[in-house]
């Protein structure tokens, strides 16, 4: 919890399981996830 009280919540990459499918990204109710190409 924070100073205020609230609960803090983080999220958490298992990048072992990312098929890069932008869910995450959909979801995120602060538009902070981006995906970007990475070649392996």
């Amino acid at each position: 919890m924070n100073e205020s009280g609230k609960r803090i919540r983080k999220a958490v990459l298992e990048s072992d399981k990312c098929v890069a499918c932008g869910c995450c990204r959909k979801v995120c109710p602060a538009s902070l996830i981006t995906l970007r190409e990475v070649v392996r």
